[in-house]
């Protein structure tokens, strides 16, 4: 299960990525390849192949790596594509507060979480790829993790944390075909026993 994967120049750079044929035959070799380069769409497809139990202890433990450093380019994928949600929610309306509703009920519904959430995450991304744009490239890199990107962005007064109030989500329902459900009115209380209890006047007979 040893071996390498990759053709090497004289000063021992690799040259090319290696193929599925690679981490059948050299399948610890390319899990160590893995854990060392970048994450991508590439070494995402060589994740699927490489199977746990043909890897040695270290492959597997090298594996683990290039796991955590492809849920990172996720991650800086995913926060990339909010915040050009966010910077094109003008597409959706011309009022902008209107425009940013409209974003956060999309994400909302595509992504089946609260409406709030949806506001977090893309305040979240704005502020990731556009004030912080080195760590989410180190995130991009797979040289840093999510949870500690989040720590430093600074939720804007728009996001779950603030305990703003929930936005409307008609054009979710709207976009996605989903017929809302009229709201029922509330039960009223079940009358009393003496309330529904005919009333019997005591006529008193006059003399």
């Amino acid at each position: 299960m040893g071996g390498t994967p990759r053709d090497e120049t004289d000063d021992g750079a690799a040259v090319r990525v290696p193929s599925f044929a690679d981490a059948v035959m050299f399948p610890d070799g390319v899990a160590a390849w893995l854990a060392s380069h970048e994450p991508g769409p590439e070494t995402g497809a060589l994740l699927g192949v490489l199977d746990p139990e043909r890897l040695t202890h270290a492959g597997r433990v090298d594996l683990l790596v290039a796991v955590r450093r492809q849920q990172a380019w996720f991650a800086a994928t995913e926060a990339g594509l909010l915040a050009s949600i966010s910077a094109h929610a003008a597409e959706l309306s011309p009022v902008p507060e209107l425009a940013f509703e409209a974003a956060e009920a999309d994400v909302s519904c595509a992504l089946q979480i609260p409406p709030r959430t949806a506001g977090f995450a893309l305040d979240h991304a704005v502020t990731l790829v556009n004030r912080i744009p080195t760590t989410h490239r180190l995130l991009l890199e797979g040289r840093t993790t999510l949870r500690h990107a989040m720590t430093l962005t600074v939720p804007s007064p728009t996001s779950a944390t603030t305990g703003s109030p929930p936005r409307s989500r008609t054009r979710c329902y709207r976009r996605w075909g989903i017929r809302r459900r009229p709201s029922s009115p509330a039960p009223s209380a079940a009358p009393s026993p003496s309330s529904t209890r005919p009333q019997i006047r005591n006529a008193t007979k006059t003399r």
